[in-house]
């Protein structure tokens, strides 16, 4: 599983709405930025932060405000927004594997087999629903504001999350 560049993007540009929320003298309110400003100073180009804020837009994690002295902002606080909320709003539904999809979907990996007796499919299952899913959809825009240099956990709910990952991941998937 790959999280695609445009996601990595989307969680950048909302991170800095939140960071930097009141910061903006943009309008005179305070919290809204330029297209030109935001792609700037998140480091991507203006035509890719557009497309950006267009799926961001759909699904209400950012607003708009038009004409002259318009701009954007976060759509809801930062403590709102999930990571697997943008991961949603960019990628479409997750599903690691094409048996994880509609229930006609068949099993790929043995033939004749259904999915409730593959073991593959399982670990799949329980990969997606119980570890992926629930851990983006706990780490949020604002956790991410509040990480540390390089990433590093500096809150005691990333420490958990870490902690979490380290020692249940082997006994979720294979219990």
């Amino acid at each position: 599983m790959k999280i695609h560049l445009c996601t990595d993007y989307a969680i950048r540009v909302l991170r800095f709405l939140h960071e930097n929320k009141g910061k903006s003298k943009v309008n005179g309110k305070n919290e809204l930025y330029t297209a030109t400003q935001i792609s700037q100073t998140v480091g991507i180009s203006y035509p890719i932060f557009l497309k950006i804020a267009n799926s961001l837009l759909k699904r209400g994690l950012l607003k708009t405000e038009q004409g002259r002295h318009g701009g954007y902002k976060i759509g809801k606080p930062g403590h709102k927004i999930s990571v697997y909320e943008v991961l949603v709003a960019m990628e479409g539904e997750m599903q690691l594997a094409h048996c994880l999809g509609e229930k006609d979907d068949p099993c790929t990996n043995t033939a004749g087999v259904s999915r409730e007796h593959c073991k593959f499919h399982r670990v799949l299952y329980t990969l997606q629903h119980e570890v992926i899913i629930p851990v983006l959809s706990k780490v949020t825009i604002s956790d991410l504001a509040h990480a540390g240099k390089d990433g590093e956990a500096s809150d005691k709910e990333l420490q958990e999350l870490q902690n979490y990952y380290n020692r249940d991941l082997v006994a979720a998937l294979f219990s």
